[in-house]
């Protein structure tokens, strides 16, 4: 990867997870584990994302609704 190792920044912006629910309301309940929550929960995103490329600036994930994006340029700049 071209940015890892690099000091590059990860600002996420990210809401929202249908998955989950959909999951919730209509899958199996004995097939729900321990991962769902760790796998779906959206403060993490960023960080395995950063972990993936290689990252090694700041990295936050931000959740503030329909404005995350907006949000995560903002702190970006």
């Amino acid at each position: 990867w071209i940015i890892a190792k690099q000091k590059t920044g990860m600002f996420d912006g990210i809401s929202g997870n249908d998955y989950v629910r959909l999951l919730a309301q209509n899958g199996d309940p004995a097939a729900l584990d321990a991962y769902l929550g760790v796998g779906n929960a959206l403060s993490i995103a960023a960080g395995r994302l950063s972990f993936f490329l290689g990252i090694q600036g700041p990295t936050m994930a931000l959740d503030t609704a329909c404005s995350s994006s907006l949000v995560a340029v903002h702190l970006a700049c």
